[in-house]
C-alpha cells in the first residue's frame, strides 16, 4: 500500500516536471548556480585566510612589539601636589632591554 502510494507521488512528479520544462531547467540552473556560488565563496574566504596565517607566520618568532598605554590622571586635588608622569619607553629602557638582550636590534 505505501508503495503504491509512493509510485504515484513519484510518477506525479515526472510527469509535471515533463509538462513545465521552462520551469524545471530554470529551477536547476538556480540550484546549480545558487550552490556553485557558495562553494566559491566559501574556497575564496579560506584562501584568503591561509594567506593571512602564511604571512602572519612569516614575521617569525622573532619579533617583539612593546607598545605603551598611559596611565589614567589621578583627580587633582592633593593639596596642589602635582608629579610629572613619564610613561612611554625612554631612551634608558631601550638600552637596559639591550643589555638583556644582546642580539636584540632595536629600531625607533
Amino acid at each position: 500500500m505505501l508503495w503504491v502510494k509512493i509510485k504515484r507521488i513519484v510518477i506525479l512528479g515526472l510527469k509535471s516536471l515533463w509538462l513545465h520544462k521552462l520551469r524545471s531547467v530554470l529551477t536547476a540552473l538556480g540550484v546549480i548556480f545558487g550552490v556553485a556560488s557558495v562553494i566559491a565563496m566559501l574556497a575564496i574566504g579560506e584562501g584568503a585566510s591561509r594567506q593571512a596565517q602564511k604571512q602572519i607566520e612569516q614575521l617569525g618568532t622573532q619579533n617583539m612589539i612593546i607598545s605603551t598605554i598611559e596611565p589614567p590622571q589621578e583627580e587633582a586635588g592633593q593639596e596642589g601636589e602635582q608629579m610629572v608622569r613619564e610613561y612611554g619607553l625612554t631612551y634608558k629602557d631601550a638600552e637596559r632591554i639591550k643589555a638583556t638582550i644582546p642580539k636584540l636590534l632595536l629600531r625607533g
